[in-house]
C-alpha cells in the first residue's frame, strides 16, 4: 500500500481526523493470528494505493495504540484497515468498551476477499 494520511467530511459533514503517519498497518498472513492489548484508539482517515493495481482510495481506519510488550518496535500502534475488521472493532469501542482491552485477529482468506475474526479476550494479562 503507498498511504497518506488527510482531512476529509465524516457522516453529516462532521471532520473525520486524518491519521499520521508512519503508517503500521496491519498486516497478517492467511490463517495468522496476532494478539494485542488496545490501550488507546482512534479512528481516522487515509488514501490507500492498492498494490494489485486497484486506484488510490480514501478509507476509514482504526489506529491502537498497544504495549512495548505486544509490539517492541517503534511505532507502538497498529492502523486496522481491514473494511470488516474496523467494522467490528469499531461498534465495539465507539460502545464505550473500557481499555486496555486485550484482543485477539485472525485474517481468513486471501487478498481483498479475506475477512478477520475479533475475539475479545478481556482485561490483559499482568
Amino acid at each position: 500500500f503507498q498511504i497518506t494520511g488527510r482531512r476529509a467530511e465524516g457522516p453529516g459533514g462532521a471532520t473525520v481526523a486524518a491519521l499520521v503517519g508512519p503508517f503500521e498497518i496491519l498486516e497478517l498472513a492467511p490463517g495468522e493470528r496476532r494478539e494485542f492489548t488496545i490501550v488507546s484508539w482512534e479512528i481516522g482517515e487515509m488514501i490507500i494505493t492498492p498494490r494489485d493495481g486497484r486506484p488510490p482510495k480514501t478509507i476509514t481506519a482504526i489506529r491502537v495504540q498497544v504495549p512495548n510488550e505486544d509490539k517492541p518496535l517503534f511505532p507502538h500502534y497498529y492502523d486496522i484497515t481491514g473494511a470488516t475488521l474496523v467494522a467490528q472493532l469499531r461498534e465495539f469501542l465507539v460502545a464505550g468498551r473500557a481499555t486496555p482491552l486485550r484482543v485477539g485477529v485472525t485474517k481468513v482468506g486471501f487478498g481483498p476477499s479475506a475477512r478477520f475474526q475479533l475475539e475479545i479476550l478481556g482485561a490483559p494479562v499482568s
